[in-house]
């Protein structure tokens, strides 16, 4: 197997990485999509010196089962001396619409990211490996 160059070693090499970056702190705009989201992503981990990250497009049944692993998500967030609880709920709306994520290998384990949120999911099951952090205000 050619060497790729640098992989994520572990998920927590990968949460380091994501909460170094602040690309999902950017808003989605009619210009500005998943897609580049996602291009952006793969630009900057390149840069970080890993190139086993590539675009990966969800549609159908992994559309759903994305979009189900999300809702699974529940999120505290301390705020004003109160705690709010957050969740991805209206993030995506159908599953019959495709979006695009990151794929990659963490480990031995490939797992999808969303870059506009930072979530982490591994590719057979689904689940959440990382919740990310929501950023917006409810």
């Amino acid at each position: 197997m050619p060497n790729r160059g640098k992989r994520f070693s572990s998920l927590e090499e990968l949460i380091d990485f994501l909460k170094g970056d602040d690309l999902n702190e950017r808003e989605p705009s009619a210009g500005y999509t998943c897609v580049e989201f996602v291009k952006d992503f793969i630009n900057r981990a390149q840069a970080k010196g890993y190139c086993d990250v590539f675009f990966y497009s969800l549609s159908g049944e992994n559309m759903k089962r994305f979009k189900e692993a999300l809702s699974s998500i529940k999120i505290e967030k301390k705020r004003e001396g109160r705690v709010e609880i957050r969740d991805y709920s209206n993030f995506i709306t159908s599953e019959n619409v495709g979006h695009a994520v990151v794929k990659t290998t963490v480990g031995e384990i490939e797992v999808i990211i969303d870059p506009q949120i930072d979530v982490v999911l591994a590719l057979e099951g689904f689940s959440v490996l990382y919740e990310g952090e929501i950023l917006y205000d409810n």
